[in-house]
């Protein structure tokens, strides 16, 4: 499967020449991604497979939002609430571990593989992205699963 509708940007492109002015950590460069041009380490290219063929169950909880809207205060209030409120188990495990995001290998230059941690993790699963709708598991764009709760985060 082969990213829909992307592109490397180039020296040529004002975004990515700012970007690289300011984005300090090491990079390949950068590429527009999908109908919504979403602006992404080019290391998505690398992890897109993974996350289109994730596999999705129904009893599965994913948070979906905007960066800097909230999504780490309610990851913490949803799992918090799937856990019976076990505080303990909170202050135990980073939220990292707890409620991985979705897209961490694909802009970040660790090499976790993140996919592999969250089919080995066990279900429910907590599942936080900050990708748009069509660039999600196909398993949920195209509505043969249900997860339980998908949680939209709007400015």
């Amino acid at each position: 499967m082969s990213l829909p509708n992307s592109r490397p940007l180039d020296n040529s492109c004002e975004l990515n020449r700012m970007v690289k002015r300011l984005y300090t950590s090491p990079n390949k460069g950068f590429i527009e991604v999908g109908p919504c041009n979403v602006f992404m380490i080019n290391n998505f290219e690398q992890v897109y497979d993974g996350i289109k063929n994730l596999t999705v169950y129904d009893d599965d909880v994913f948070l979906l939002g905007f960066p800097k809207s909230g999504t780490r205060w309610t990851q913490e209030m949803v799992w918090l609430i799937c856990n019976d409120f076990d505080y303990e188990g909170a202050k135990e495990t980073i939220l990292t571990r707890r409620f991985p995001t979705l897209e961490f290998d694909g802009v970040t230059h660790y090499n976790i593989n993140i996919t592999k941690t969250i089919s080995e993790m066990k279900r429910p699963r907590l599942l936080k992205t900050h990708l748009p709708w069509s660039l999600c598991p196909d398993d949920i764009t195209s509505y043969s699963k249900k997860p339980k709760v998908k949680h939209h985060i709007c400015r």
